[in-house]
């Protein structure tokens, strides 16, 4: 992660969607899920449109931005409860996700000409492939990405995160990086939590480098902190 990261100063605030953090009674920050995501708010207030790929048992950061307005084309493998999918701005869609399904649908919906879409993918361990095999011109349709890697250690899978990380550097800048926490509560596979240093679980946030108003300085200390 050494140099791939850039300050927070990008001429963009950010702020967190999502499950919060929050006290207990003695004061200490518990977190609420796996702590939501880290988004620019200025790529937020210009998107009409999001992409959420994988919603599992939540819909909390699309519900906020469902509020904001936003629409919300929803997709996953497995419909969830309906409660979960209850909001006049939520479009669902069940199937599994991969590079050519999502091109096909942003086609479909004739957002192929919009530069301002938001894309939010948690699809357990099949975000590799997507990225592997989608073309750079439908990526940059997205002027703000936010994606979790999974299963970076236990499965071997360092490299290709890295690969992930050379492509997805080309057009975008890496701004927040979080070590999902959630692993704590998986005794079963703790004991692969960091080698050298990589978390098993990586929450990343990126903007489009046109949409940022200074020339960021990468940092070159170890990452994540």
């Amino acid at each position: 992660m050494k140099g791939c990261l850039v300050p927070l100063d990008i001429g963009h605030k950010l702020v967190r969607l999502g499950p919060k953090f929050l006290k207990s009674e003695d004061g200490t920050l518990i977190q609420g899920g796996d702590g939501g995501y880290v988004l620019s708010e200025e790529c937020i207030k210009k998107a009409n449109v999001v992409y959420s790929l994988g919603i599992g048992h939540t819909s909390e950061i699309e519900r906020e931005l469902a509020d904001m307005g936003k629409t919300i084309y929803m997709y996953d493998m497995v419909t969830p409860e309906k409660h979960i999918l209850t909001h006049e701005n939520f479009y669902f869609k069940e199937m599994e996700m991969d590079a050519q399904k999502l091109t096909d649908e942003i086609h479909l919906h004739k957002h192929s000409n919009d530069d301002n879409l938001l894309l939010s993918i948690d699809i357990e361990g099949a975000e590799y492939p997507l990225f592997e095999k989608i073309d750079d011109d439908i990526l940059l349709n997205f002027s703000q990405i936010c994606v979790e890697l999974h299963e970076i250690v236990s499965t071997g899978q360092t490299q290709r995160t890295l690969e992930f990380i050379k492509k997805m550097n080309k057009n975008y800048y890496l701004v927040h990086i979080h070590a999902n926490n959630v692993i704590y509560n998986r005794p079963d596979i703790l004991h692969y939590l960091m080698v050298e240093g990589m978390p098993d679980f990586l929450e990343l946030t990126y903007v489009r480098k046109d949409l940022c108003k200074i020339e960021p300085t990468p940092i070159t200390s170890q990452c994540p902190i």
